[in-house]
């Protein structure tokens, strides 16, 4: 999400009515309903859950307390069970562009991609003027590998709100997948611009720019990822790859090892490693990082690093 895997559920969307006003429903559950938003915006989601339940057993019809509900278990990773309750929301409340898109996300979740595009071009049919509608036809239809309609959704998006980096960023992804590589490098130029601290898209950039042979420019991004993130092990690993292409040997070594202290039982930089060893003339070093990357689809990280011990 990438857009999915790290968006989460909003509890209200810009320019949105609310689906029901808390003056319009019984006392009680109004109380409930109020209850539930305070818990969900505090993160306590089965609290939020048990007052949903009460709400929902005193007004089924209540498209408030449906969509609360669907949201709350979309939180809760608990993305079919949510599907029911959000489709009831709509039927109560066909207006609700969240609870299409909240629908949406879900959908996407359990992989029923054909019912994440209806769900979402039904909302596309009633209003185009937000651009997350069109970034999740656009997730769909890249599912779907109808790429073109993909593309042409995004550009959609990003006529509504160019400056969400995160759909420059998506967009840019689908380029790289489309091997157009000068499109996916503007777009993650931009995406960039507009959020400097975004690891995943620095790196991304730095990934297009190393693909077209400008590696000191992907070095100066993958440098600029780590301080985005200090702990994160792809940027290190990104940097060593790229410092052994640029022949810096001993860069190279220093960003690799980083690496692997920050996330043991790599093979990819393993294999990098084999590389640098081999390039320096230490054969049996470089066998046993060999040795290593394919033993780590089957032994855990502390048994493959056994055997490089003396390395």
């Amino acid at each position: 999400m990438a857009l999915f895997s790290r968006d989460p559920q909003p509890l209200s969307a810009p320019g949105e009515r609310a689906p029901l006003s808390l003056k319009r429903a019984g006392g009680n559950v109004a109380s409930q309903l109020a209850l539930a938003h305070a818990l969900l915006n505090d993160g306590q989601i089965e609290p939020a859950l048990a007052a949903l339940e009460q709400a929902l057993a005193e007004n089924p019809e209540s498209s408030e307390a449906q969509l609360l509900t669907g949201i709350a278990l979309t939180q809760n990773q608990q993305f079919a069970e949510a599907i029911g309750p959000l489709r009831r929301a709509i039927q109560l409340d066909p207006e609700s562009s969240l609870a299409y898109t909240t629908l949406t996300s879900a959908l996407m979740k359990i992989k029923d991609y054909r019912a994440a595009l209806e769900a979402i071009e039904r909302l596309l049919r009633q209003t185009r003027a937000e651009a997350l509608p069109h970034a999740l036809r656009a997730e769909a239809l890249w599912k779907l590998q109808r790429a073109p309609e993909a593309i042409a959704s995004f550009r959609l998006a990003i006529a509504q709100e160019p400056e969400l980096a995160w759909i420059h960023e998506r967009l840019g992804r689908l380029f790289i997948e489309q091997e157009q590589w000068l499109d996916a490098l503007a777009e993650l130029r931009t995406a960039v611009r507009l959020a400097p601290a975004a690891v995943d898209a620095v790196l991304a950039l730095g990934d297009v720019l190393r693909h077209l042979g400008r590696g000191p420019e992907a070095l100066q991004c993958y440098t600029q990822a780590t301080f985005c993130n200090q702990l994160a092990s792809l940027p290190y690993l990104r940097l060593g790859q790229c410092s052994l292409e640029q022949g810096h040997l001993l860069d190279a070594l220093v960003w690799l090892r980083t690496s692997l202290t920050l996330e043991p039982g790599q093979p990819e930089c393993f294999l990098a490693l084999a590389e640098l060893y081999a390039l320096g003339g230490r054969a049996q070093v470089a066998e046993r990082y060999r040795a290593a990357a394919a033993a780590v689809q089957q032994l855990s990280a502390p048994a493959s690093n056994a055997l490089l011990a003396g390395s």
